[in-house]
């Protein structure tokens, strides 16, 4: 007599043999399934529902208006990892998601993070700044902490502003798809002095800098011997097509290196210095011009410009240049655009003055007590708030420069443009140049001086009782 399982064994082979037809056919469909590209999309958003919102978060952002002129170098990073998320969710191979996962966020970042500097024109005077401000000492060690200094202060003015600007070209969905890998994989920075910002700032500029394939004068940086210095220059120079060749000795009449390009004479200075380079240098290169017959005049640097140098060399008709400049002479052979650039740095440099003056801290400390009523959002020197359907960004910002306030409304323009903010003012003092104002109304931005602001919360306050 069979035992039971032999007859178990017995029964399922015959039913087996039987449909052994219809699971040929069964497992023929489902491998027609897979070969099918929307039913194998299906599956993998069930076996891999993040990485497929990862797929879409890619896809997006390299297909959005930021991307559109393809200059941001992180992009190849971005196409990368959606080649990896494919190959995981196509099932080519094993990856560690938690590992992919961090890429993407940190190539999202760092491409969110250049788009923003390069929108608002940082690249260059942060790039230009870090070059001034790491240096090879005397003993042949370079110093880094100005810089890291400088860049961590810069991360802390603009932590309010890189968030906005991560915020409104992103999807809530895409800044909190990450977070379940690693609470680091935050899209938020903190605005504290232990933010990742700043160093992500410096990671961004060796980017640029690679971009912007500046390697002829980056060696520059790295000599120490003044000599050494002025006939590196000279090559430089030499190397963009120009004639060039230093002096090297007692009797130049302030000539360390003469150039010739374009059928232009320049007659070249350089300093190699650890501070800012003085008046001294402009009436010596000055001078110098006069006895060559030179066409322009210029001192050359690794370091930047005093005040007092910079007012004397616009008198004087001299260029002044930090040495990661020169190309933009004697390669495009234009004197107007390093003109402007040559006082990048010192804007900069002003405007931050100007933000953390006694003047700016008390509209800032007015502007706060008049707008408590509103409950606005509030970083630094800007208030952001709504008044019924009326949404208002307001900042203060005091200086008696025309050219930095100029400076600061360009800011504030670049910072806002396409925002969909109903008002966009600028609270400061009362002595702004009427060119000035007009200036401000034809970008869009109305100017309170601080006597006014009573009458503007007037107009706000009867705005919301109207809603009311």
């Amino acid at each position: 007599m069979k035992g039971f399982f032999s007859k178990l064994t017995e029964s399922l082979s015959n039913v087996a043999d039987k449909s052994g037809d219809k699971l040929k056919l069964f497992k023929e469909k489902v491998e027609g399934f897979d070969s099918n590209p929307q039913y194998r999309d299906f599956k993998n958003s069930i076996a891999n529902p993040n990485f497929s919102g990862i797929k879409t978060d890619l896809e997006n952002v390299m297909s959005s208006e930021l991307a559109l002129n393809g200059k941001n170098p992180y992009l190849n990073d971005l196409s990368d990892c959606l080649h990896e998320v494919n190959s995981l969710l196509n099932g080519e191979s094993n990856i560690d998601k938690k590992g992919l996962a961090s890429r993407v966020f940190m190539a999202l970042r760092d491409f969110f993070l250049y788009s923003y500097l390069s929108e608002n024109a940082y690249l260059k005077p942060l790039s230009l700044k870090r070059s001034q401000l790491m240096h090879k000492d005397d003993y042949g060690d370079v110093k880094i902490e100005p810089w890291f200094d400088e860049v961590e202060r810069f991360a802390q003015d603009h932590s309010f502003d890189v968030n906005y600007y991560i915020k409104a070209n992103t999807t809530s969905e895409l800044r909190n798809r990450y977070v379940v890998y690693g609470a680091h994989l935050n899209f938020h920075y903190e605005n504290d002095k232990f933010s990742t910002l700043y160093s992500d700032i410096d990671s961004v500029l060796d980017a640029f800098i690679e971009d912007e394939n500046s390697t002829t004068t980056d060696d520059l940086s790295l000599i120490t011997d003044p000599y050494e210095y002025e006939r590196a220059i000279a090559e430089v120079i030499s190397n963009l097509g120009a004639e060039a060749r230093a002096t090297q000795g007692s009797g130049d009449q302030g000539a360390d290196v003469i150039a010739t390009y374009a059928d232009v004479n320049y007659i070249i200075q350089c300093k190699l210095y650890s501070k800012p380079v003085g008046n001294k240098a402009v009436q010596e290169v000055a001078a110098a011009k006069q006895f060559y017959e030179g066409d322009y005049a210029m001192v050359v640097t690794n370091s930047s410009f005093t005040k007092s140098a910079r007012m004397l060399a616009e008198k004087l008709d001299v260029l002044l240049l930090h040495h990661s400049q020169i190309e933009q002479i004697f390669g495009e052979g234009s004197t107007d655009s390093v003109t402007v650039n040559s006082n990048e740095s010192c804007s900069y440099e002003a405007v931050m003055g100007a933000l953390s003056s006694p003047e700016t801290e008390r509209l800032k400390k007015h502007t706060s007590e008049f707008l408590s009523i509103f409950e606005p959002t509030v970083s630094e020197n800007m208030f952001v708030f709504d008044v019924g359907d009326c949404s208002s960004f307001v900042a203060c910002f005091a200086s008696h420069d025309d050219d930095v306030f100029r400076t600061y409304i360009d800011y504030l323009f670049k910072l806002t443009d396409g925002l969909s903010y109903d008002e966009k003012i600028l609270f400061t003092l009362n002595d702004v140049e009427s060119d000035t104002s007009r200036y401000a109304e034809h970008l869009g931005i109305r100017l309170f001086t601080d006597e006014k602001i009573l009458d503007y919360l007037h107009e706000l306050i009867a705005i919301h009782v109207n809603e009311e």
